[in-house]
């Protein structure tokens, strides 16, 4: 007899790459669907790790593991020590429409940063 938690170990070893290429492509989608005269009105503000993850729809977490890996995008670290991370809204949108799956995943919070 199959327990519940091999059932879910299998379903998630089945559905997880196809719910993680899914979020890839509509937030590629809905990226691209925002007009030019709409973001260039937008302000091209600071946002901290929290809402820059928000803003692109990956998990905190996700974009911290970037910033590690010298894979994400462009940051200005900031505050006492300089440890604080920021990023432009502008950047971030345009790092997340030419790297569409490149922002899923990640793992947990660390809750290591907060907003200035």
């Amino acid at each position: 007899m199959v327990d519940d938690t091999e059932i879910i170990a299998l379903v998630d070893e089945l559905a997880g790459p196809l719910v993680e290429r899914f979020r890839a492509e509509l937030r590629a989608r809905l990226l691209a669907a925002v007009p030019p005269e709409i973001k260039a009105t937008q302000p091209d503000e600071w946002l901290d790790t929290a809402a820059s993850a928000a803003l692109i729809g990956c998990h905190p977490e996700r974009l911290r593991a970037h910033r590690r890996d010298g894979t994400g995008p462009e940051y200005e670290r900031y505050g006492r020590g300089g440890r604080f991370y920021r990023y432009r809204r502008s950047v971030l949108l345009a790092w997340a429409s030419r790297n569409p799956g490149r922002n899923s995943g990640g793992d947990g919070i660390d809750g290591d940063e907060k907003a200035a």
